[in-house]
């Protein structure tokens, strides 16, 4: 009896955390494989990964996953091609992709340069970024200048 009972339970255990193979290939519009493209298996809607996957050269991948949940997502993406994002039963599949191309437009940036720069042993005070409409004569913005000092007689000292 009891032999017959660590059977069952033993059998039970394995069907219950049994592990299951996800594996296909992925490729692009132009029916060519990606390789290094970033395979993912997440719980349903979820952020906690089960599995990681990258591709090889020839665009193919395996996954193992242990889990007890009836369904998964995966999450393939590649620079440059649409993210897909497919719902999979939990089970041994065969799964292919097929990326397409995408673009995105990335925001304007400003590069400005910074007021003050070093070169060596000379500082570099960028007049604009310390001028104001209230200015009259160039002595009002030296004394808006750091390091810089404007005496009553007009000396300027740094």
């Amino acid at each position: 009896m009891r032999v017959i009972l660590v059977l069952l339970s033993t059998l039970f255990s394995t069907i219950c955390f049994s592990q299951i193979k996800i594996s296909g290939k992925i490729i692009n519009e132009d029916n060519k494989a990606l390789s290094e493209t970033s395979i993912i298996v997440t719980k349903l809607n979820g952020n906690i990964i089960l599995s990681y996957a990258i591709s090889n050269s020839n665009g193919e991948y395996s996954l193992n996953i242990n889990s007890n949940l009836d369904s998964l997502q995966i999450n393939v993406s590649y620079i440059g091609y649409a993210k897909q994002i497919k719902k999979i039963e939990y089970k041994n599949t065969k799964l292919d992709f097929v990326l397409l191309y995408s673009t995105e437009d990335l925001e304007e940036i400003f590069i400005k340069n910074p007021p003050i720069s070093k070169k060596g042993d000379t500082i570099n005070y960028s007049v604009n970024a310390f001028k104001d409409q209230k200015d009259r004569v160039i002595a009002d913005v030296l004394h808006k200048l750091p390091g810089i000092d404007v005496l009553s007689d007009g000396k300027i000292l740094y």
